[in-house]
């Protein structure tokens, strides 16, 4: 009897773990980790997501309320108020690994895998190239959990101008953006590749590893999505 007992509680709390994790797992803003930005990179030649930096990976770890880790969580990154600023997303084929691109919303999309993590690679461009600038050091994208509103990102971009790739327009468009910030203290979140809000020595070492990159693979247009 005691044994049957005993089966019976465990048992029990077995459907009560079961069924917590079941309705458990609402994205925290405070508990999950979404960094402070995110790196929009080119096509190599072969037309894969140019990398050459780890920054060009961006992971999104969702908790929720008791910090635990969500598993399958849908993390959609919005850039509607960067594609007014003149970034433009590519409609690269995507997969559950890198994310899914959706055009219409500006937005990319990833579930969060067994450890909680979801994995973005995103390809884009910003199209002012040398100017006139619209986008600031403010952070334009916002990261969205099962609906729940984790925060904001800076958006930079490897692609000044959204053409051609990485190519030396981009390297003077960067050079522009870094004198600015000498000169002015103005940071353009285009460039500021680590996303700690200031351009500077750290995001020249960033940008000439993705530039060495893209000369050795070779760099392409991104297939930017319609307006």
């Amino acid at each position: 009897m005691t044994t049957l007992v005993r089966k019976t509680s465990f048992l029990a709390v077995c459907g009560l773990v079961i069924a917590g994790v079941a309705v458990a797992g609402v994205p925290s803003a405070i508990n999950s980790s979404i960094g402070s930005g995110v790196l929009l990179t080119a096509r190599t030649t072969a037309g894969a997501p140019s990398e050459g930096t780890p920054f060009v990976t961006k992971s999104i770890t969702v908790r929720d309320g008791s910090n635990a880790l969500v598993v399958g969580s849908n993390v959609v990154i919005n850039f509607g108020t960067c594609h007014q600023n003149g970034i433009k997303l590519d409609n690269f084929p995507g997969s559950a690994a890198i994310g899914i691109v959706n055009c219409a919303q500006h937005a990319v999309y990833a579930l969060t895998n067994g450890s909680g993590v979801a994995t973005f690679k995103i390809v884009g461009g910003d199209q002012e190239g040398a100017g006139p600038y619209l986008s600031t050091s403010a952070p334009c994208a916002t990261v969205v959990a099962d609906g729940q509103l984790l925060g904001n990102l800076i958006v930079a971009t490897l692609d000044m101008d959204n053409a051609n790739g990485i190519i030396a327009s981009d390297v003077a468009a960067w050079s522009s953006d870094r004198n600015v910030a000498i000169g002015t203290g103005v940071n353009r979140q285009r460039s500021d590749y680590d996303g700690n809000g200031v351009v500077n020595a750290a995001d020249v070492s960033i940008w000439s590893a993705a530039r060495n990159f893209a000369i050795a693979n070779g760099s392409q247009s991104t297939a930017a999505c319609a307006p």
